[in-house]
């Protein structure tokens, strides 16, 4: 159904997109909104007082006069008291959470190993315990939470808060929401990792939130799959059912151990390295031992990141020909071996993709590095709060 244009209705929508150029531009004065957006001054000042009483922006300040002189004018910025968000990525051996304010500043961050074999309850009893920890060592209370927004591998119903599947616990069909709900009294938000990683790229890195078309992937410690979210004119795309992104088998035992043979025939099959990753299956790569090993030096472990690079490579490339984004966003745990593996993707790509523009495509690794996926987590709280009016 089409909403009529009501008073009311665009008072809220001059309310958004106000409230969202504070946020995308901190220290915005009300004449460069009325510039922006081509609202009469006065529309804009009397709704940057109206965001001020409910708590949601404050001053910052006063900028430069004009050149006619006059009233210094006043800056704007989100008011981090207002509330602040949770964001959680769970990850089949860990929960990875953030605590941000409302100005999406880092209050607090915490990584929990988890134990095989957990029951859903089991779960949500970690979440639950995981977030009284912070708050209490914040100080901050629980109605002061405006949301809690959580990221995990798998098919997911985020309107219904349904996990339909997650590879990583033994969760078919699982109303998640409604589950947490009973031990977590705040809004919860739920939603596939790697889309929720996409979304934080959007609404919390500086530099993208003016991006209209990328991709963003991710690939945990395990190597087994590969999780892709797509951010196509300014929005999430997440197919008919849901399902986008799913890469399974993208680093399969068989390919693994072919990699392995590449590197032995290169360095030799009595390199120390090689022994002792052929006692790991694919699913245990320790990706932290790999990456320490390349930066002191080690050749052999520098060839296998480059090798697992290209199998990356191998796959973006594809995804550039489907898709012709702007620009590549890769998140999560390869990011800490982002010097080894980005030559590698961006050869395969400066060969392989078939448009010869797309070639230079620019390949990102994100700032939020292991917590790509809970700072994603916030971003699903900012994204309703911010799209509520």
């Amino acid at each position: 159904m089409f909403k009529s244009g009501s008073t009311r209705l665009i008072r809220n929508l001059n309310q958004q997109h106000i409230l969202n150029l504070v946020r995308m531009f901190p220290g915005i004065t009300g004449r460069e909104i009325s510039n922006q957006t081509g609202l009469q001054i006065s529309t804009v000042l009397y709704t940057l007082k109206t965001l001020q009483k409910k708590g949601l922006i404050r001053s910052a300040g006063f900028g430069p006069t004009t050149t006619v002189g006059g009233k210094p004018p006043l800056k704007w910025r989100l008011n981090p008291e207002y509330g602040f968000i949770l964001g959680i990525e769970l990850l089949s051996r860990e929960a990875r959470l953030v605590l941000l304010d409302f100005d999406q500043r880092l209050i607090a961050s915490h990584i929990q190993t988890l134990p095989d074999g957990l029951s859903a309850k089991q779960v949500i009893r970690i979440i639950r315990q995981m977030i009284d920890e912070q708050l209490q060592s914040q100080r901050i209370a629980l109605n002061s939470v405006l949301g809690v927004g959580i990221g995990i591998p798998g098919t997911v119903d985020s309107e219904q808060g349904i996990i339909e599947y997650a590879p990583a616990f033994p969760f078919i069909k699982l109303p998640f929401k409604n589950l947490l709900s009973k031990y977590i009294p705040l809004p919860i938000h739920i939603e596939n990792d790697a889309n929720a990683g996409a979304l934080g790229c959007k609404w919390l890195d500086p530099e993208e939130q003016m991006s209209e078309n990328f991709i963003y992937l991710t690939i945990q410690q395990k190597f087994s799959g590969m999780g892709v979210g797509f951010i196509i004119h300014h929005e999430l795309y997440r197919g008919a059912h849901g399902a986008s992104g799913e890469i399974a088998n993208f680093l399969s035992p068989g390919r693994w151990q072919k990699i392995l043979a590449e590197v032995s025939s290169e360095l030799g099959s009595g390199n120390r390295l090689l022994h002792k990753l052929e006692a790991f299956r694919t699913g245990r790569l320790p990706l932290s031992f790999l990456t320490n090993l390349a930066r002191e030096g080690e050749a052999a472990a520098q060839t296998l990141l480059a090798l697992i690079g290209a199998e990356i490579g191998s796959q973006i490339v594809h995804l550039i020909d489907l898709i012709d984004p702007q620009k590549i966003i890769i998140g999560g745990d390869l990011c800490e071996a982002a010097q080894f593996l980005k030559p590698a993707i961006q050869s395969k790509i400066a060969k392989e993709v078939i448009s010869q523009s797309a070639r230079e495509i620019p390949v990102k690794f994100s700032s939020f590095a292991a917590l790509s996926g809970a700072y994603g987590g916030s971003a699903l709280v900012l994204r309703k709060i911010f799209r509520q009016f």
